[in-house]
């Protein structure tokens, strides 16, 4: 185990299936993946989801899932799609954090935007900012956050 994995690493065993419902309410169903190869089926300790769930940190790991769920599942319910473009840059801004940054350094994207310099120096600094602040943007661009 280690501490820099991935939120799918960490939940394994677990798969989540997650849905966005009314009100932007998230429905959830877990699912147990025994493989052979995994040799923690083996110990005696057994486990609840929640408890599992917590062990793994997994907290931040489903909220950020949950607001990229809903956020990516707004134009469906609305019945609209992003263009290619929109969809690249979108793409980049939720996934692609390096290059985001790089993004945002070239295009002037904090231009015209009432943020403090420290929050500036933070979305370009650190990961998980860069990530929250990239949701805040698209759900400006796209005129209706929730």
């Amino acid at each position: 185990m280690y501490a820099g994995r991935p939120g799918a690493c960490r939940a394994y065993p677990l798969g989540r299936g997650a849905v966005v419902g009314e009100g932007s309410q998230i429905s959830e169903q877990y699912v147990l993946l025994h493989e052979e190869h995994c040799k923690g089926f083996t110990e005696d300790q057994s486990w609840t989801v929640e408890a599992w769930l917590r062990d793994q940190g997994m907290d931040e790991y489903i909220r950020c899932n949950d607001t990229d769920l809903r956020l990516t599942s707004r134009g469906s319910r609305h019945g609209r799609s992003l263009t290619r473009e929109q969809f690249a840059v979108v793409f980049l801004a939720l996934y692609r954090l390096d290059e985001f940054s790089r993004f945002i350094q070239h295009h002037g994207l904090f231009d015209g935007i009432a943020l403090l310099e420290s929050r500036k120096a933070a979305v370009l600094g650190d990961e998980t900012e860069r990530l929250s602040f990239a949701i805040e943007w698209i759900e400006t661009v796209a005129g209706e956050p929730y």
